[in-house]
């Protein structure tokens, strides 16, 4: 059994919650595939595509697909990532998308 005092809970105030409208323009999606020595970090990479997109003001998502190392490649690795984007302002071209 619990017992909630709900007067407590009304005022309660939420920090840092932020309220941003969706944008009325389609995303774009694409893949990603990086080729590179195979002891840089995921994460490293990760990091930079995420930093690239705020440089942009707009709106990304990264998320991993696939790393990959052949079995005889001991120095080598690739890494995938579908990146999708999408600007709050206008359509994004493929000109857009790819000179930034």
């Amino acid at each position: 059994v619990i017992e909630l005092d709900v007067e407590q809970l009304l005022h309660v105030q939420i920090k840092g919650s932020t309220y941003q409208e969706p944008s009325k323009f389609p995303s774009v999606t694409q893949d990603f595939c990086f080729q590179m020595d195979a002891s840089v970090p995921y994460d490293h990479v990760r990091r930079e595509i995420v930093g690239a997109i705020d440089m942009r003001s707009i709106i990304g998502e990264v998320e991993p697909l696939d790393i990959y190392q052949a079995k005889d490649d001991d120095e080598n690795k690739q890494l995938t990532f579908r990146v999708t984007l999408q600007n709050s302002e206008k359509t994004l071209s493929q000109k857009d998308i790819q000179t930034g």
